[in-house]
């Protein structure tokens, strides 16, 4: 079997990840696709362009007019942007040791934050439904790991044993764009390159003794390294072969990559997460916005319809009866029309039908129909106010897959930061320290005065908790995200800022209040009296 096969789930998902891909990114994204997303109309012509599709800035055809008149309306790519600024709007919870905090810095291949990070994944998350990070590090820097991200198009094959019984990767394979130097300083070739992450127990297979440019590779393997399957990884490229006076193309195993721990240890399993939109395995699914994006695309092709109509109608266009054909008649008022049959007339056309008005407002209901399967920011401000049990049914389908993007993308970046600490040389047993969880409030929840102030009666009289009292008013967000219980509790002690005026104190956790002793002494010293 080839390098370059794919697995059967990823050939029957390719073309869904590109059409949401298209849509997320946004009108020429989609219009560069030409046929694929919107269909000529008869008669018009596309000849001069074989593959179907109308590259823009090409000849003008008539195709290329209605394309250009085209509209795409920008639903799904504001609605990835809002749906995961919901989760990002506010700050996840990151354990890690403070020993840790600055590599989270610079913890992306490119040198991005683990919330650029986190922004990626998430995006891709509700985009195609699918995306992956591996842990890896450079020959310069091998103990200096870092998280990169392959998108669901780039992850070609997987393969799953069950071990130990548990079941878990022994083939992974990326596709690669590889930028190598030119002939020249300022020259570069891009070539593709396959990334085979692989489990095994035996020396992998060496380079092909052919590629002179190949550096030679030390395995180093120790028998304990053999003991059970360890993790490596071959660079697959191609190369041009003749046989038979025939030039053909040939894939080849370029280079071998054992990576190790800090101390030397192998890997025991591949540090690849898979994070789909609602877990962490290997099974794909599909996009979160799919249905979105199919309305998107309808509405886009009625946007099409509806503008070349307007465009051959709603000009004005003059007709003539009783002249002479060959006069030149122009419009203007320093010109006159003068005809020598008395019957001669002259009018404009104007369109009657009722068909526009049709389309137009088709393209409304699918505007309407975009914003009840996500789009919300793109519904127009209701002047009535709505109950706030009518707000959560409208957004509970919405919540509840938001939600799940979260849950996978909290599992799964908890999984890779661990797999980062592995490398470093954290010992498993104290990887249960480090993890992150993203956000799962989406309710925009405004704090109201009077729930605020039964909230406080109740917690006077004794019939709440602080930490009740606590919790609503961070969920009012009338307390910031970062301040804890214990936190809030010191402050109220320490009192306010030196020149204020105290206020009155309210008792908190672990804040023993001292009974006042009565005049004349103690209770037992008065009765003696």
């Amino acid at each position: 079997m080839p390098v370059t096969d794919v697995h059967p789930e990823y050939e029957e998902m390719l073309k869904k990840w590109e059409k949401c891909r298209d849509a997320a990114s946004g009108e020429d994204a989609i219009k560069a696709k030409g046929t694929l997303y919107l269909d000529k109309l008869g008669g018009q012509d596309v000849t001069t362009f074989p593959t179907g599709k109308v590259p823009l800035g090409s000849s003008d055809t008539d195709y290329q007019a209605y394309l250009r008149r085209a509209m795409f309306y920008g639903a799904a790519k504001r609605t990835v942007k809002g749906l995961a600024g919901f989760i990002r709007r506010k700050e996840p919870d990151t354990k890690a040791p403070t020993s840790r905090e600055p590599i989270l810095k610079t913890i992306g291949s490119g040198g991005e934050s683990l919330n650029q990070v986190t922004r990626t994944i998430l995006e891709d998350q509700i985009k195609v439904g699918r995306v992956g990070t591996l842990v890896d590090a450079d020959n310069d820097s091998p103990e200096l790991p870092s998280i990169l991200i392959y998108t669901a198009e780039n992850i070609t094959l997987w393969r799953e044993s069950v071990i130990s019984g548990k079941r878990i990767p022994t083939l992974i394979v990326l596709r690669e764009d590889v930028e190598l130097p030119g002939k020249d300083a300022f020259g570069c070739e891009r070539i593709v390159q396959y990334r085979c992450l692989k489990l095994g127990d035996s020396p992998p297979q060496k380079n092909d003794p052919a590629d002179k440019a190949a550096p030679p590779i030390d395995y180093e393997l120790t028998e304990d390294d053999l003991n059970s399957l360890y993790y490596y990884v071959e660079l697959w490229r191609m190369k041009k072969i003749t046989v038979d006076g025939q030039i053909r193309e040939e894939w080849y195993i370029h280079d071998v990559i054992i990576p190790r721990m800090k101390g030397g240890k192998v890997f025991r399993e591949i540090p690849f997460t898979f994070i789909n939109a609602s877990s962490i395995e290997s099974t794909v699914e599909d996009p979160p916005i799919l249905d979105l994006v199919n309305v998107n695309l309808s509405h886009y092709r009625n946007s099409a319809d509806l503008e070349h109509g307007r465009h051959y109608s709603a000009l004005p266009t003059a007709w003539v009866a009783g002249f002479d054909p060959k006069t030149e008649l122009r419009i203007g008022s320093t010109v006159a029309w003068v005809a020598k049959s008395e019957s001669a007339k002259a009018g404009y056309l104007e369109f009657t039908g009722q068909g526009l008005g049709h389309i137009a407002e088709g393209m409304k209901d699918k505007e309407r129909l975009m914003a009840v399967l996500g789009a919300r920011l793109l519904e127009e401000d209701k002047k009535a106010a709505e109950a706030a049990e009518t707000v959560k049914l409208r957004q509970a389908g919405e919540q509840s897959v938001l939600a799940n993007i979260a849950d996978a993308a909290s599992e799964g970046l908890t999984r890779t930061l661990r797999f980062v600490w592995m490398w470093m040389g954290e010992a498993e047993a104290g990887l249960e320290n480090y993890s992150i969880t993203l956000n799962k409030d989406f309710q925009l929840m405004e704090a109201d005065s009077a729930v605020l102030t039964v909230l406080m009666q109740l917690f006077q009289q004794g019939a709440v908790s602080w930490q009740t009292l606590f919790y609503n008013l961070k969920r009012g967000e009338l307390i910031p995200d970062n301040v804890t219980e214990e936190d809030e509790a010191a402050k109220i002690l320490a009192g306010p800022p030196a020149g204020l005026p105290a206020g009155s104190v309210i008792a908190v956790p672990g804040e023993e209040e001292e009974e006042e002793e009565e005049p004349g002494g103690p209770p037992e010293e008065k009765d003696a009296a």
